[in-house]
């Protein structure tokens, strides 16, 4: 059982498989499979997102990318926060907040509201994470990226909880 199918009914979300894909490589055939779970948090959308990989890439199996999108409704700031680079981080001497120090920030109302929060700070300390903004026709989709492996279930339930605090801001 994968971490999406198992977080599931966790969140009464709906788990969807897509059909395997493959494709002949120099190296044998690989597989990959799109899983994603649906669920509805505070008005809004989540949707999980992951692709596992099979055959002849089974040296990239324990580098699954997760997403996490938060769908809502309406139009709202965007919201963005990439890592750093090392020269930024070396150049952004005498920054006090931690997040800032670790991430670029575009600054808003929107973002002051998550950095004032102190759970928000701590996970995102404990993770590398991208988090970007995109409006189209549905609303505003906010995507979350986790740029380590996730392997446990307990930290794709923290990484959950940074787009849940993320909607109840956006109440």
């Amino acid at each position: 059982m994968n971490l999406i199918q198992e977080i599931s009914p966790k969140i009464d979300g709906k788990y969807y498989e897509d059909a395997y894909k493959s494709a002949h490589t120099s190296h044998g055939e690989l597989k990959s499979q799109r899983v994603y779970c649906e669920a509805a948090l505070n008005e809004h959308k989540i949707k999980l997102v992951a692709n596992y990989q099979l055959g002849a890439a089974v040296l990239l199996t324990e580098d699954i990318v997760y997403t996490i999108m938060l769908i809502i409704p309406n139009e709202i700031k965007p919201i963005h926060f990439f890592p750093k680079s090392k020269w930024s981080k070396l150049f952004g001497f005498g920054i006090k907040n931690e997040i800032r120090k670790k991430y670029s920030v575009k600054t808003n109302s929107q973002t002051e509201k998550l950095l004032s929060s102190a759970k928000f700070e701590y996970l995102m300390l404990s993770y590398n994470v991208f988090i970007s903004t995109k409006v189209n026709n549905d609303g505003t989709v906010i995507s979350l990226y986790a740029h380590q492996p996730i392997g446990e279930l307990s930290e794709l339930e923290e990484l959950l909880e940074i787009i849940t605090i993320i909607s109840n801001k956006h109440k």
